[in-house]
């Protein structure tokens, strides 16, 4: 509670004006400005002062979100009109509770505010308020007060924000538990302290924050519909449209930043001037004020249309369709299906077209999906076919109805399918190189061997590495029954035991929440990510030990899809980037199988495409469960020679010597032993027999790599386009924010200050992430505000440090931090623009090598990049208003 510092107006009871503290740093005697909402000076009066105990209840209740512009979260939670509108215009600095202001995500029907409210005490003056005014001789005009804090409520106000999942099902059961935890906290008994609100009923203050809450609601709505909900792909086939959306965004908000600082004036003025109300009357009602809303408004529906597309091309993209824009394809109003047709299909007989637009498929989704179905179906019988989605909705053309060309029938027979299959066939692509030839050599004895493994999901690989530590390690099966088994990756698997064939599952290995391995769910890749596992080998003749480190990589075949097949391949590829050299890539297979994945061969022209041809002849096949084939590849050697001719792949040898033969058996056996599963004497025969052979055959394969091979050199050979890839990758992040920083200290130059920001880079593990919706800490470095970077930690089933999902993050492998020195070298300017001048021109070279020759990308990891930074230098300028050196690196970046 504050009294006015007027003298003459002591008995006047509106002079007693009550505010919410969203400020902690008030006390008692401390002066205010009230028409600024906020603490002018700290006194220290000798009044004696009283502690009340509280007599309110806790108030609790829960709000729903709304998308609704006139929706008031401040209203709901009890904070005053006049200090409503001072936080609106920025007037009073949004702390505590009134924090919830920034929140920056999008609110809606699946928002929800927990407010809670608790009053332990209250301290007042206890001398009455003629004595106060009369005893102080700290009143100055300078000051700026308008009256004095002559009570304060201690307690406490929260109030938290869940954002649920967008299921009503799930969003009804979180709202029964969050109104369970309201009851719960209302339990207390304690009478409840009514809040009055001064001034209520002038129209001209709800005028105002009507008005300016509902363009700050939708304003904020479309920016993070922007940043939030746009899938990337729209950025590919309608990345005008995006810009053009961006673009209107920005000016609106600039308006609306303008609009903001003319009624911060003016509210001033008529808070100390009643008769200046009419001046706000007119802002009201003048035409920019009145088109402003109906602007954001089109500019939503322009956006909600955008992401409504995203989604469909994403569908349809992870459908395997290509989406294709009817009007691009010059059809318009004087066409027919003929036309269309030759324009569309241009004598290709592979594609397969999906015609339709915005209406039909808003009329008969039904329809749409049956024919997608029957596509996807004509698709799995000839994998030569293109599926293509052509999108008449911005085409002058009025396609009535769905159609699918050609019209004609095509023929799918076997014969017909294979000649296309046959005419498509090319081997691994000639890598382009570029000159940086070295010679390899053969393996030196203190050395670590590096054997690469790949295979299909469920192949064993994991359960391979584990078993061949053992068969290299004990030197008996005798001394592995004995001994606990060497386990490296955690190992699950189903053994059937007993008469009535009983299941159990066998684990072994401890497992933690960050292990590479997924033994809970069938049918996808056991191991998630790429990891190397090294164990010692014994001694040998010359009594030298060495290491033997072997790169488990994803399985292909994921249940998840090719398109999950070619980001573990990705991954893979980057991963053997980064290693020195390689002593074997090993295949694993099982034998007798019927038919060898798609995968498999897309698997060898990938790890071509980055190694080039020469470590062809470092290939080795390995099968596991050979015991059943009396340890031979069985039917799948006829089927590996097949795939390898047809593709052109003869470099690539498959012959006995390159060929070896395992059973995981035996390690089963011991691990099985380890949880205490009985075996008759008859299986213990077999699995001494398959012990036997399995070491025989791992022997073998080690005195093959070291005698006959030779060491590939990752790190000097030819480097192919693949590996160009790769290394503009990693450079993205480090030359946008090195552009970004440069900016930061060319507008510090311009300003004539004697600083400038130096960047640092604080390497991280290898588990690290940023997430791209999650903001850091904002920091002041010199005259600029930065967000610091927040790191995430990932394990299996999402983040550690927030609930967005994980495709909101991206693997880092630094955190940068900022430091501000004195500058005192002279004429660094041009070096700075010089500087930027040579990065822009880089990412433009490189954008253009990655989407143009490498074909890694359809999107510019550049430009997406810049998009993201401008975001957050406009969302840093949101919460910073008063900082205009970030608003000038804001426009710096848009220029790029």
């Amino acid at each position: 509670m504050a009294k006015s510092v007027n003298t003459n107006s002591i008995e006047k009871s509106f002079d007693i004006i009550e505010r919410k503290a969203v400020n902690p740093v008030g006390r008692l005697g401390s002066l205010y400005d009230s028409f600024r909402d906020i603490i002018t000076h700290q006194t220290s009066q000798k009044c004696q002062k009283q502690l009340l105990k509280s007599s309110e209840s806790v108030q609790c209740k829960i709000i729903n979100g709304s998308v609704d512009s006139s929706f008031n979260v401040l209203e709901c939670i009890g904070i005053e009109p006049e200090l409503r509108l001072s936080l609106l215009l920025n007037l009073t600095k949004r702390s505590g509770i009134a924090e919830v202001l920034n929140y920056p995500h999008r609110i809606d029907q699946y928002t929800r505010f927990l407010y809670y409210s608790w009053t332990y005490g209250k301290q007042q003056f206890l001398e009455n308020e003629a004595w106060i005014l009369e005893n102080m001789a700290i009143w100055n005009a300078l000051l700026n007060a308008t009256h004095m804090i002559t009570s304060i409520s201690f307690g406490i106000h929260a109030v938290i924000v869940f954002q649920l999942p967008r299921e009503d099902t799930i969003t009804n059961k979180i709202d029964r538990i969050l109104e369970k935890i309201r009851d719960q906290l209302l339990r207390e008994e304690k009478s409840m302290l009514t809040l009055t609100c001064e001034d209520d009923a002038l129209l001209v203050t709800d005028s105002i924050e009507q008005n300016l809450l509902q363009l700050r609601n939708l304003l904020r709505f479309a920016g993070t519909s922007l940043d939030e909900h746009i899938p990337n792909l729209l950025n590919v086939h309608f990345f005008e449209k995006l810009k053009k959306a961006y673009t209107q965004w920005f000016s609106l908000r600039s308006i609306y930043m303008n609009k903001i600082q003319q009624f911060s004036k003016l509210v001033i003025d008529a808070r100390s001037d009643l008769e200046k109300t009419r001046e706000i009357n007119q802002a009201l009602q003048d035409h920019v004020q009145r088109t402003m809303k109906k602007d954001i408004q089109e500019l939503i529906r322009k956006i909600s249309d955008l992401e409504i597309k995203g989604h469909l091309i994403t569908d349809l993209w992870q459908q395997k369709f290509e989406y294709k824009n009817a009007a691009k394809y010059n059809i318009d109003k004087n066409d027919n299906i003929i036309t269309i047709e030759r324009k569309l299909v241009s004598n290709d007989r592979r594609k397969l077209i999906l015609c339709s637009n915005d209406n039909l498929n808003e009329n008969n989704p039904s329809k749409l999906k049956g024919f997608r179905r029957i596509l996807r179906e004509k698709q799995r019988s000839n994998l030569t076919l293109r599926l293509i989605y052509a999108d008449f909705s911005y085409s002058s053309f009025r396609l009535q109805d769905m159609i699918i060309l050609p019209s004609n029938e095509i023929d799918y027979s076997e014969n017909h399918s294979k000649q296309q299959v046959f005419s498509q066939i090319s081997g691994p692509p000639t890598p382009r190189f570029l000159p940086v030839p070295s010679e390899s050599v053969l393996v030196p004895n203190d050395k670590t061997i590096n054997i690469l493994l790949l295979g299909e999901t469920g192949v064993g690989k994991s359960t391979f590495i584990n078993a061949f530590a053992n068969y290299l390690t004990f030197d008996s099966f005798e001394q592995a029954e004995s001994s606990e088994p060497i386990v490296i990756i955690p190992v699950s698997f189903v053994m059937t035991v007993g008469d009535n064939f009983e299941e159990r599952i066998v684990k072994f290995g401890e497992l933690d929440r960050f292990d590479n391995e997924n033994v809970n769910t069938l049918g996808q890749s056991i191991t998630q990510h790429c990891k190397s596992y090294t164990f010692d080998l014994k001694r040998n003749e010359d009594d030298n030990r060495r290491k033997v480190r072997i790169i488990d990589t994803p399985g292909f075949g994921d249940t998840r899809g090719l398109d999950q097949d070619d980001q573990n391949m990705e991954h893979s590829l980057q991963y053997i980037n980064n290693v020195t050299h390689l002593n074997a890539i090993c295949f694993l297979l099982k034998p007798n199988t019927s038919r060898l994945h798609i995968f498999f061969r897309t698997c060898l022209i990938q790890l071509f495409s980055l190694l080039g041809s020469t470590p062809s002849n470092n290939i080795i096949f390995c099968f596991t469960n050979a015991r059943l084939t009396f340890y031979t590849p069985g039917n799948t050697a006829s089927l590996l020679k097949t795939m390898l001719v047809s593709a052109l792949m003869d470099n690539i040898s498959f012959k006995k010597e390159n060929t070896y033969c395992f059973d995981s058996e035996a390690f089963r056996y011991l691990v099985a032993l380890q949880n205490g599963i009985p075996f008759a004497d008859e299986e213990k025969e077999e699995y001494q027999m398959s012990w036997s052979t399995s070491v025989k055959e791992s022997n073998g394969l080690m005195d093959y790599i070291n005698k006959e091979l030779t060491e590939y050199r990752i790190e000097n050979e030819w480097q192919t386009i693949k590996h160009a890839q790769f290394e503009i990758s990693y450079m993205i992040r480090p030359i946008l924010e090195t552009m970004r920083n440069t900016l930061r200290n060319i507008i510090l130059w311009k300003n004539t200050l004697n600083q400038f920001i130096k960047l640092n880079a604080k390497p991280l593990h290898s588990r690290a992430t940023r997430c791209l919706s999650c903001k850091g800490d904002l920091e002041q470095v010199a005259e600029f505000w930065i967000f610091s970077t927040r790191t995430h930690a990932i394990e299996k089933n999402g983040c550690l440090m927030c609930m967005c999902s994980l495709d909101q993050h991206v693997t880092i492998d630094y955190a940068l931090s900022y430091t501000r020195l004195n500058n005192t070298f002279h004429d660094v300017q041009n070096a700075m623009v010089e500087r930027l001048t040579a990065l822009s021109h880089a990412s433009v070279e490189f954008a253009h090598f990655l989407i143009h020759t490498a074909y890694s990308t359809k999107d510019d990891p550049f430009l997406n990049g810049l998009v993201e930074m401008i975001a957050e230098e406009t969302y840093t300028c949101e919460i910073k208003i008063s900082n205009n050196f970030n608003k000038q690196l804001c426009e710096e970046l848009s220029k790029l």
